[in-house]
């Protein structure tokens, strides 16, 4: 019984945890890397400075943003690893490394990963292939959580 209320709970961890993932890791990232359009303008001798100070109080919200949200993903990985196990937060940290490059790529070209344009290269190749240990990963955490509880 417990294989299959474990297979049931990683499938919905598993969209769970894929929803907090990358939320959490687009808030913390985003803090970290500018967008490049914005950082131009800042730069441009043209660029009206009221547009300046906008991008400068901006940079700072982000800053505080991406702070917060440090304090949150820590506070996540505490209550996973308190209340489930090792494995179960390896999985989500797993989801949370798999979406960086995208991200970042995202962040670089102001454009939104899609199929079609779908940037190419060994790192976008190995997110693809750890992607799918996450399921395993989840179910066996869940598995061995479950027959600890019962």
């Amino acid at each position: 019984m417990s294989i299959v209320l474990s297979i049931v709970l990683a499938s919905l961890a598993l969209l769970v945890a894929m929803y907090l993932a990358t939320n959490l890791v687009g808030m913390v990232v985003r803090g970290f890397f500018r967008d490049v359009r914005l950082e131009e303008m800042k730069q441009d001798k043209n660029t009206h400075e009221f547009i300046k100070k906008e991008i400068a109080k901006d940079n700072k919200a982000d800053n505080a943003t991406t702070v917060v949200f440090i304090a949150v993903s820590v506070g996540v990985f505490y209550l996973l690893y308190q209340y489930t196990n090792l494995w179960v937060l390896s999985g989500v940290v797993l989801l949370m490394l798999n979406r960086i490059p995208d991200l970042i790529w995202e962040i670089k070209t102001g454009k939104k990963v899609t199929r079609s344009n779908r940037p190419t290269g060994g790192i976008y190749t190995l997110t693809d292939v750890t992607i799918l240990l996450t399921f395993p990963i989840l179910w066996w955490g869940l598995f061995i959580w479950l027959r600890a509880q019962y």
